[in-house]
């Protein structure tokens, strides 16, 4: 019996126990396999493009006039100081002589008592009569003695003092200084009204009825209303815009400068004037680097009460008609990226284009190399390579 029980513990440890554990795994294995093969396949991936949405603008190719702007300080061309040219007492004073006042050409600015310089032209002109009278005296004299010398010595010539040759001369430059007597005392006379050929508006003043003045006396100082200018400073680079007098290219204008905007600014309220440029200054400014282009400033058809209000020593700003470029596209300066690249929707797909910038205009920038209708991306994209899918935002 003891036997049995052995073949029987010793064929359930190395028989029935090793079958047991390859029947389980074969039935694992088994089952595993028909669970793999009812597990539904998962749906493939498709590819899908990366297309971020972007912001475009259309660009047009134009004709662009070109500005040069600046601003400067109005000043007068030319200031005028009103001089007595003969002393006296002042009777007359124009309402106008008084600092800011303006007066018009011809205009009588100052009288000075007249009456020593009338006595001086009567007393000139009783002169004039009396070597006039000299004059003819001598002459017929000079007739007498040389009609007696003829008869006496008709073969003869009439020696000069028998003709009272120096007589006569002496007489006629007593005649020609006694005129030139006059001709001072009349200008004289003349010079006790004093005014200008050209009106003006008054600097300073220092003149009054009843005071006493001396030739070459300073009355007052004054300048053309009509005379302004402004010197306008500007980079030296933007020279080559501007045309000077001389140039002989500046369209409808022959051979003048450019034409230019002067607006004064008085609050709210802005005040365009007319200019051209007429030179250049003589050299540039060492400190800034800056050229100064002079702008004559024009005051026709200026109402009084606006010409009223356009002083030297203003602020003003300038902008000068440089010329016209043809063919060119405006560009925000935004939509231009680093080294001068723009990107370009072209079939849905951002293309890069480099153009050529012609010049800064304010927050523009001109500029040819892109055709008439491009489509230019506004939007800022953090991630962007050349030919990659977009899509336009409506």
């Amino acid at each position: 019996m003891r036997s049995v029980a052995r073949f029987l513990s010793w064929l359930g440890r190395w028989v029935l126990q090793p079958l047991l554990v390859i029947a389980v795994l074969v039935g694992g294995f088994l089952g595993a396999n028909r669970l793999a093969g009812m597990r539904a396949e998962p749906p493939k991936a498709s590819d899908v493009e990366y297309a971020p949405l972007v912001r475009v603008a259309s660009v047009s190719v134009e004709r662009v006039p070109v500005h040069v702007r600046g601003n400067g300080t109005l000043r007068a061309l030319n200031r005028i100081q009103i001089v007595a040219q003969v002393g006296g007492r002042i009777v007359t004073v124009h309402d106008g002589l008084r600092p800011g006042g303006r007066f018009g050409a011809g205009e009588t600015l100052v009288e000075i008592e007249k009456d020593d310089y009338k006595l001086a032209v009567v007393e000139a002109e009783a002169n004039l009569v009396t070597a006039n009278a000299v004059l003819e005296v001598q002459q017929a004299e000079a007739q007498t003695a040389t009609d007696e010398w003829n008869r006496l010595n008709p073969d003869e010539p009439v020696p000069p003092l028998v003709a009272r040759a120096p007589q006569i001369a002496e007489a006629t430059a007593r005649v020609t200084a006694a005129q030139a007597k006059l001709d001072m005392a009349e200008l004289s006379l003349k010079r006790t009204t004093i005014s200008l050929a050209l009106g003006g508006r008054v600097l300073s003043e220092s003149v009054d009825v009843g005071q006493v003045v001396a030739p070459n006396q300073v009355l007052a100082t004054a300048y053309r209303v009509d005379d302004l200018e402004v010197p306008v400073p500007v980079e030296t680079d933007e020279l080559g815009w501007i045309k000077l007098p001389g140039d002989g290219d500046v369209e409808a204008d022959g051979a003048r400068g450019s034409l230019a905007a002067v607006y004064c600014i008085y609050g709210q309220e802005i005040l365009e004037l007319r200019g051209r440029v007429m030179r250049l200054a003589g050299e540039v400014d060492e400190t800034s680097r800056m050229a100064h282009v002079v702008v004559r400033v024009e005051t026709d058809g200026l109402t009084p009460a606006q010409l009223q209000r356009v002083l030297p020593g203003l602020f003003v700003d300038v902008e000068i008609v440089a010329g016209v470029l043809d063919d060119v596209v405006r560009l925000p300066r935004a939509v231009v990226r680093e080294n001068g690249i723009v990107w370009v929707v072209v079939e849905d797909r951002i293309q890069y284009v480099r153009p050529t910038v012609v010049r800064a205009h304010g927050d523009d920038l001109l500029v040819r190399g892109l055709a008439d209708g491009a489509r230019v991306v506004r939007s800022d994209l953090e991630v962007v390579t050349d030919g990659m899918k977009v899509r336009v935002a409506e």
